[in-house]
């Protein structure tokens, strides 16, 4: 498949419909500085008077996610499921236990090798992988065992 131009071009090649609210949804993704749950990107299409219903929003990034367009994220913890667009560039997560902010890591901590040795051992092919690592950013780490235990349960 030729490299796509434009996001036109990538629905097309995919046999996907062009609509509204796939580009608005891909847009709002695409700008967004992390990951970010369906009911932000509902709450954006209304803020910019796009008419759109939640379920239609869920519909929507499903059919992206189905056809590589869009990463579904489920975090440990947290019953939401976040987005992001695919990128061309590997990446992991930090996420925060407290506050649940998410940090993009670009670089891949695992050895290169790693997923060659794990196929050859287990006759498996691997396709793809994601780490994401928990823990409380610097923010968290100055609050009070108290107060992250109400920040938690509330």
């Amino acid at each position: 498949m030729s490299q796509p131009s434009s996001i036109f071009d990538v629905f097309k090649q995919l046999k996907l419909k062009t609509t509204p609210h796939r580009i608005e949804i891909l847009k709002i993704l695409r700008t967004a500085s992390q990951p970010i749950p369906a009911d932000d990107i509902y709450a954006e299409l209304r803020k910019i008077n796009h008419n759109i219903s939640l379920s239609t929003v869920y519909r929507t990034l499903e059919t992206l996610s189905e056809n590589s367009l869009v990463n579904k994220i489920g975090i440990e913890n947290d019953n939401r499921t976040l987005y992001e667009p695919v990128a061309d560039s590997h990446h992991h997560f930090l996420i925060c236990l407290g506050c649940g902010k998410i940090i993009k890591i670009d670089e891949c901590p695992l050895p290169e090798n790693l997923e060659k040795s794990l196929e050859d051992q287990n006759n498996f092919k691997i396709v793809s992988h994601k780490l994401e690592h928990y823990g409380y950013c610097a923010k968290c780490q100055k609050l009070t065992n108290d107060d992250l235990k109400n920040k938690l349960h509330n």
